[in-house]
């Protein structure tokens, strides 16, 4: 599984990108062939936006958050 991040608006911190990695693993219990995963993470004003698309076997899954807190939007989305 490859994993690919973009923030806008948002400064990249190790603990997010732990936290990113954690809950996107969990995919993997349910793949088992090779997938990409790209997660971008954005600000529009107050809200927190979180974009994870998984790109497995020429099929594109994307799920996308919007809340207040950046943390309770990757828990959503993933």
């Amino acid at each position: 599984m490859s994993l690919h991040l973009n923030f806008r608006n948002i400064e990249s911190t190790q603990a997010i990108k732990d936290h990113i990695e954690d809950k996107v693993s969990k995919l993997k219990k349910f793949v088992t062939y090779p997938m990409e995963v790209h997660v971008m993470l954005s600000l529009e004003k107050t809200l927190q936006c979180v974009e994870i698309t998984c790109r497995a076997e020429h099929k594109d899954f994307v799920a996308s958050v919007k809340s207040d807190n950046l943390y309770e939007s990757i828990d959503i989305c993933s």
